[in-house]
C-alpha cells in the first residue's frame, strides 16, 4: 500500500508586538531629517532586526508624520511623503525629496510603509493624532506581492542610531519594517524503510496535472487588515508595534495554486532521494486554515523490474483533505512567516509473498461383491 506523508516545519515564526526604549539625548534641533531603515525577520532573536529594506527590493518608501510642539495642537508634518535611497543597493542616506528640519521644541511621530504594485494601506488619525490606523482593504495578494509596515517611531526629535549597523548610514529616524503577508512552499521526496528497499526494483512517481487529476491548494487570497497604534504618553522617544492581529479577515472566493508536475525515481537499492519543489515559495494572505484550505496531490506509481523499460504495474493514487487536517500542527498561515510544507510518498508496497498449501486428499469407501445375489 503506497502511503504518503505531509510533515511541515515553520521556517519564520511571527512574533508578538514588542517596545523598544530608546532615551532621548539633547535634541540635534535644526539638523536635517533622515531615516534608518530595517527589516524584521524573526529567523534571530524575537524582535531582532535582520536584513536592510533594500535586500527586499524596495528603493523607497511612504511616510506620514506628525509633528506635537511644546505648544499649541499637533500639526501633519509629512503626509504620505516619499522617502527614498540615495543608491539603490547600498545607501548611505534615506530622505525625502525635499528637506525636513527637526523642530526646536516637541517631537515627531512618524508611520511608515513599503508596497508593491501600488497596493497601499489607508493610515488615518484620530482627532487628537495619538492613535493611528493602517488599513489594507479588499486588498487580492498576488504570489509576488510584498507589504511591509514599520513600528511607528515615536516622541523622536533627532536622528538616532538604532539599526545603522544593517541599514548602513550613520543615523536617522528607526524605521523598523514587518511583513504583514506569509509565504509558503512545498517540497515532496520519495523515500522507504530499510526493510522495503529493492535489489531488483525501481519505482518512477509522477505528480498528475492533466484534465481531471489536478493537483493543487487551494487558499484564501483576498481579505482585510485593519492594525492600530497609540502613542504612550507616559514613554519618552521609542519605537512601537502595530497591534498584535496575526490573520486577515478573508473575504469570499479561493484561488487555486497549481502545483509544479515533477517526477521522481526512486532506483534500486535505495532508500530515499533528494526533494524537489512542488510548490515554489510564493507569498500568501495569512489566515487561520479552514475548509477553504484543501490540499489535493494526484500522482502516478510506475513500478519496473531490473532495467525492463516497462511498468509491470502503474497505480493512480489521489490524496484530498483540508490542510489542517493533514497536518494538524500548522493551524494558520501568520504574518511574518515562512512555512515549508514537506510531503514524502513511500512507493513501495509490501512485496508479494506466497503462502503455499495443499488440500489434503478426500477420501470415499464403497463395497462390490461377485457373484452378486
Amino acid at each position: 500500500m503506497k502511503k504518503i506523508y505531509i510533515l511541515a516545519t515553520v521556517a519564520l515564526v511571527a512574533s508578538a508586538a514588542c517596545t523598544k526604549i530608546e532615551t532621548a539625548e539633547t535634541p540635534e534641533t535644526g539638523s536635517k531629517i533622515a531615516f534608518e531603515v530595517a527589516n524584521y525577520m524573526s529567523t534571530k532573536a524575537a524582535g531582532d532586526p535582520k536584513t536592510a529594506l533594500q535586500a527586499e527590493g524596495f528603493t523607497s518608501f511612504n511616510t506620514y508624520a506628525n509633528f506635537f510642539p511644546k505648544t499649541g495642537d499637533p500639526q501633519a508634518y509629512m503626509d504620505n511623503v516619499v522617502v527614498s535611497a540615495d543608491n539603490p543597493t547600498t545607501p548611505t542616506v534615506w530622505a525625502p525629496a525635499r528637506d525636513y528640519y527637526w523642530p526646536k521644541t516637541g517631537w515627531i511621530n512618524f508611520y511608515s510603509y513599503a508596497s508593491t504594485h501600488n497596493k497601499v494601506p489607508a493610515i488615518t488619525f484620530n482627532g487628537d493624532k495619538t492613535v493611528a490606523t493602517a488599513a489594507y482593504t479588499n486588498m487580492t495578494i498576488a504570489a509576488d506581492d510584498n507589504f511591509l509596515l514599520a513600528d511607528a517611531a515615536l516622541k523622536q526629535n533627532q536622528n538616532l542610531t538604532e539599526y545603522t549597523s544593517i541599514s548602513g548610514v550613520t543615523s536617522g529616524v528607526p524605521t523598523l519594517f514587518r511583513h504583514q503577508l506569509a509565504r509558503v512552499n512545498f517540497d515532496i521526496k520519495l523515500a522507504t524503510t530499510d526493510a522495503k528497499m529493492s535489489a531488483t526494483t525501481k519505482f518512477v512517481v509522477t505528480v498528475l496535472n492533466t484534465g481531471t487529476t489536478l493537483s493543487n491548494l487551494k487558499a484564501n487570497n483576498t481579505g482585510s487588515l485593519s492594525l492600530t497604534n497609540t502613542v504612550d504618553a507616559a514613554t519618552g522617544a521609542h519605537t512601537l508595534a502595530w497591534s498584535d492581529v496575526k490573520v486577515w479577515t478573508p473575504a469570499a472566493g479561493v484561488e487555486t495554486m497549481g502545483f509544479n508536475t515533477v517526477t521522481m525515481t526512486l532506483p534500486k537499492d535505495t532508500k530515499d532521494i533528494a526533494a524537489v519543489s512542488l510548490l515554489d515559495e510564493r507569498t500568501v494572505m495569512p489566515q487561520t486554515l479552514d475548509d477553504d484550505n484543501v490540499f489535493t496531490l494526484t500522482y502516478q506509481v510506475e513500478t519496473f523490474y531490473g532495467d525492463e523499460a516497462t511498468p509491470y504495474m502503474t497505480e493512480i493514487i489521489t490524496v484530498t483533505d483540508k490542510l489542517a487536517t493533514l497536518v494538524n500542527s500548522i493551524t494558520a498561515w501568520n504574518k511574518n512567516t515562512k512555512i515549508t510544507y514537506h510531503i514524502v510518498i513511500d512507493p513501495v508496497g509490501n512485496k508479494v509473498t506466497f503462502d503455499p498449501a495443499v488440500e489434503e486428499w478426500g477420501t470415499a469407501e464403497g463395497t462390490y461383491s461377485y457373484p452378486t445375489a
